[in-house]
């Protein structure tokens, strides 16, 4: 199942660098996952979610395992 994390920050009007600077990772990380070239940690996709105020399954389903 792919993750939702470029719909949500567009819909959010978030750049990518915008979204790395408010989540404390880089634009590289933040594109590798939105491309799913990398799969991130949990650690990474909770601070995703906390930078754009939602739950870690909101963006990423495959976390309701």
């Amino acid at each position: 199942m792919k993750n939702k994390l470029a719909e949500i920050r567009t819909d959010k009007f978030l750049t990518q660098k915008e979204l790395a600077e408010k989540s404390g990772l880089s634009k590289v990380t933040i594109s590798q996952i939105e491309n799913w070239h990398t799969t991130p940690s949990l650690l990474t996709k909770k601070k995703i979610a906390k930078a754009l105020g939602l739950n870690v399954t909101d963006i990423f389903p495959e976390s309701k395992k």
